[in-house]
């Protein structure tokens, strides 16, 4: 995943708490307390809680449900119980923010309260107080987005733009302060709804990103990787637009070897690989991944008849050489060592049929065939051999890795050792 930095706001807000009930008269006991509240927050700190409670017991009342002011109240309540923990988690960083999505709930309940009235100073309150939720929920999205909790923030940084369009909707200016500040914000909550796995809700937020010019490669890559699934062409054509905007990305060049490996398109394939190896010459999996294309292409050219005499011999020599590459850069890499063992036994095992052909013929000339061709196949089981042996000692339970072995222990007629790898596989598969 990559690493995107964010900061928190400084915000110190406060605004009313209520102490209620049940229905009107719950409301009007919290918007008594709202002033005592205020009158010294650390004081009466504990009392943010009981208002939450008692506010919702209001809320459940038909009546006060009609009631805009008592939504507003809502939206300052939860207000000041986020903004009170986001205060705690600039002063200490480790602080552990309890209730991050108190923030939604403010939103939510002066949204509600414009639904509800149409009073012009309770609009002008509701729009003030989401101006104060508007840092909230940008700051619940970023602590959300730091621990990870990728739900949380999709749904706070959605949040923050939303309040930046009613707020315009009603007449009044945006919380960004210019179109960067808003990418960003788009930006984030993209990158959010995409760790989340919110695939059709966060969509229209990447085609945003996308069209405001400008945008992050990650936008092309998380929209590839949505819509392979359901629209590869237009999943393609995403793809094609990033790499044509960025050609120097890694990951979209490795988003773009990945599908043209599921699409097993591996001669185009080579020529991204190479790349990919000049700009990340570190990066193993690119060298046995290129080992594994050469290999797949060996195979396929020794079964077609019309292919051109000595290139499936080239394309075997090309995938060796890129696994002995892999091993250069990692001598204990398991994938270059299975690899290259299996390179070697796979082609040692196109001989058997060969073989079996020769061994109906007891011409001296035939014979002669026969030890030649099966002293080359021994050869090749016994190169394969020592890099199976090694690729078991860094993972001891790779079926594949203790069949390879359990064969050629066969083959060379040690069936003691052949027998003890077959008992290995069983007590695997048990």
């Amino acid at each position: 995943m990559k690493k995107f930095l964010l900061l928190l706001v400084g915000l110190v807000f406060m605004s009313s708490l209520a102490i209620g009930q049940d229905g009107k008269k719950a409301y009007k006991k919290a918007n008594r307390l709202h002033g005592t509240y205020n009158l010294d927050p650390s004081a009466n700190a504990d009392k943010l809680e009981e208002a939450k409670s008692l506010i919702n017991t209001a809320l459940e009342d038909p009546e006060v449900q009609e009631m805009g002011k008592a939504w507003i109240l809502k939206g300052k309540i939860y207000n000041d119980a986020i903004g009170a923990e986001m205060n705690q988690k600039i002063i200490n960083p480790e602080y552990e923010v309890k209730n991050p999505r108190d923030a939604d709930v403010a939103f939510e309940a002066l949204k509600k309260a414009l639904e509800v009235t149409d009073k012009k100073f309770e609009v002008s309150d509701a729009l003030s107080s989401l101006r104060v939720t508007a840092g909230h929920v940008s700051n619940a999205g970023i602590t959300g987005f730091q621990n990870q909790q990728y739900d949380l923030a999709f749904e706070n940084f959605r949040n923050s733009l939303k309040i930046n369009e009613i707020l315009k909707e009603n007449g009044e200016e945006g919380i960004f302060p210019d179109d960067a500040v808003k990418k960003e914000q788009i930006f984030y909550a993209a990158i959010s709804g995409y760790y989340a796995k919110k695939y059709e809700e966060v969509e229209p937020y990447f085609i945003m990103a996308k069209e405001m010019g400008e945008p992050d490669p990650f936008i092309f890559e998380g929209l590839y990787n949505m819509k392979k699934e359901t629209d590869k062409a237009q999943a393609v054509a995403y793809l094609n637009e990033g790499r044509e905007m960025y050609p120097d990305d890694t990951a979209l060049l490795y988003a773009e070897i990945n599908h043209m490996v599921a699409e097993g398109q591996l001669e185009d394939l080579i020529g991204k690989l190479e790349d990919a190896v000049q700009k990340d010459p570190e990066n193993i999996s690119v060298y046995t991944t290129l080992g594994a294309v050469y290999d797949n292409l060996a195979t396929q050219t020794s079964l077609d008849s019309t292919a051109e005499e000595g290139k499936a011999a080239l394309y075997f020599d090309k995938a060796e050489e890129w696994f002995i590459k892999a091993l250069e850069k990692e001598p204990e890499n398991f994938d270059a060592l299975y690899s290259l063992g299996a390179l070697y036994y796979n082609k040692a095992a196109t001989y058997t049929d060969p073989l079996n052909e020769l061994a109906n013929d007891f011409s001296a000339e035939g014979n002669k065939k026969y030890d030649a061709l099966k002293a080359k196949m021994d050869a090749l089981f016994e190169k394969a051999f020592p890099y199976f042996q090694r690729a078991e000692k860094l993972n001891p339970n790779d079926t594949n890795t203790l069949l390879a072995i359990k064969e050629i222990y066969a083959r060379k007629g040690e069936l003691e050792k052949s027998n003890e790898y077959k008992a290995k596989l069983e007590a695997l598969n048990n």
